[in-house]
Protein backbone atom coordinates (compact mmCIF):
# COMPACT_ATOMS: atom_id res chain seq x y z
CA UNK A 1 0.00 0.00 0.00
CA UNK A 2 1.80 3.64 -0.54
CA UNK A 3 2.13 5.80 1.74
CA UNK A 4 -0.22 8.48 1.82
CA UNK A 5 0.61 11.59 3.48
CA UNK A 6 -1.27 14.45 4.61
CA UNK A 7 -0.54 16.48 1.33
CA UNK A 8 -1.73 13.52 -0.69
CA UNK A 9 -5.20 13.82 1.36
CA UNK A 10 -5.36 17.35 1.50
CA UNK A 11 -5.05 17.97 -2.71
CA UNK A 12 -7.68 14.49 -3.00
CA UNK A 13 -10.36 16.70 -0.61
CA UNK A 14 -9.68 19.22 -2.75
CA UNK A 15 -10.14 18.10 -6.36
CA UNK A 16 -13.50 15.78 -4.68
CA UNK A 17 -14.84 19.27 -3.52
CA UNK A 18 -14.60 20.85 -6.87
CA UNK A 19 -15.07 18.15 -8.90
CA UNK A 20 -18.07 16.43 -7.69
CA UNK A 21 -20.64 18.11 -6.73
CA UNK A 22 -22.46 15.69 -4.67
CA UNK A 23 -19.76 15.29 -2.65
CA UNK A 24 -19.41 19.10 -2.27
CA UNK A 25 -23.20 19.06 -0.75
CA UNK A 26 -22.65 16.51 1.38
CA UNK A 27 -19.21 17.78 2.87
CA UNK A 28 -20.86 21.64 3.45
CA UNK A 29 -24.16 19.89 4.82
CA UNK A 30 -21.26 18.67 7.88
CA UNK A 31 -20.95 22.43 8.65
CA UNK A 32 -23.14 25.11 9.64
CA UNK A 33 -23.87 26.19 5.91
CA UNK A 34 -25.80 23.15 5.38
CA UNK A 35 -28.61 23.45 3.14
CA UNK A 36 -26.55 26.36 1.01
CA UNK A 37 -26.42 25.78 -2.57
CA UNK A 38 -23.15 26.57 -3.24
CA UNK A 39 -20.78 27.42 -6.29
CA UNK A 40 -17.19 26.41 -5.99
CA UNK A 41 -15.22 30.12 -6.35
CA UNK A 42 -11.71 28.54 -5.76
CA UNK A 43 -9.57 26.96 -3.20
CA UNK A 44 -5.67 26.20 -2.61
CA UNK A 45 -4.25 23.19 -0.61
CA UNK A 46 -0.43 24.30 -0.54
CA UNK A 47 -0.78 25.43 3.15
CA UNK A 48 -1.50 28.96 3.39
CA UNK A 49 -0.08 30.78 5.98
CA UNK A 50 -2.49 33.76 7.31
CA UNK A 51 -2.26 36.25 10.00
CA UNK A 52 -5.46 36.49 11.88
CA UNK A 53 -6.43 39.32 15.07
CA UNK A 54 -7.38 37.47 18.33
CA UNK A 55 -9.03 39.14 21.07
CA UNK A 56 -7.52 37.32 24.84
CA UNK A 57 -6.80 37.71 28.34
CA UNK A 58 -3.93 39.23 28.83
CA UNK A 59 -2.04 36.56 31.71
CA UNK A 60 -1.07 39.04 33.80
CA UNK A 61 -3.70 41.88 34.19
CA UNK A 62 -7.21 39.49 32.64
CA UNK A 63 -7.80 42.62 30.41
CA UNK A 64 -8.96 41.95 26.65
CA UNK A 65 -5.97 42.30 24.18
CA UNK A 66 -5.98 41.92 21.11
CA UNK A 67 -2.78 40.06 19.53
CA UNK A 68 -1.54 38.64 16.04
CA UNK A 69 -1.43 35.27 15.70
CA UNK A 70 0.27 33.56 12.47
CA UNK A 71 -1.08 29.75 11.15
CA UNK A 72 -1.46 27.63 8.49
CA UNK A 73 -4.75 25.60 7.00
CA UNK A 74 -4.32 22.77 5.06
CA UNK A 75 -7.43 23.52 2.75
CA UNK A 76 -8.71 26.80 2.10
CA UNK A 77 -12.07 26.23 0.16
CA UNK A 78 -13.73 29.55 -0.81
CA UNK A 79 -17.82 28.91 -2.41
CA UNK A 80 -20.75 31.19 -3.19
CA UNK A 81 -23.98 30.95 -1.76
CA UNK A 82 -25.92 31.09 -5.12
CA UNK A 83 -29.27 32.75 -3.02
CA UNK A 84 -27.54 34.91 -1.37
CA UNK A 85 -24.79 35.75 -2.99
CA UNK A 86 -22.23 35.66 0.14
CA UNK A 87 -18.66 34.05 -0.33
CA UNK A 88 -17.81 31.63 2.88
CA UNK A 89 -14.70 30.19 3.34
CA UNK A 90 -14.05 26.71 4.94
CA UNK A 91 -10.41 26.23 6.56
CA UNK A 92 -10.55 22.55 6.75
CA UNK A 93 -7.57 20.91 8.59
CA UNK A 94 -7.40 17.24 8.63
CA UNK A 95 -5.05 14.16 10.81
CA UNK A 96 -4.22 10.78 9.50
CA UNK A 97 -5.53 8.46 11.86
CA UNK A 98 -1.66 7.92 12.61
Amino acid sequence: MPNITEKVLDQALERALIDNADFRHWFIGKTRFSGTISADIWSRSDHPWCKVSVSLPNPDTGHIEVVQREGETDILFVFQAVDSGKRIGLHIENKLAS
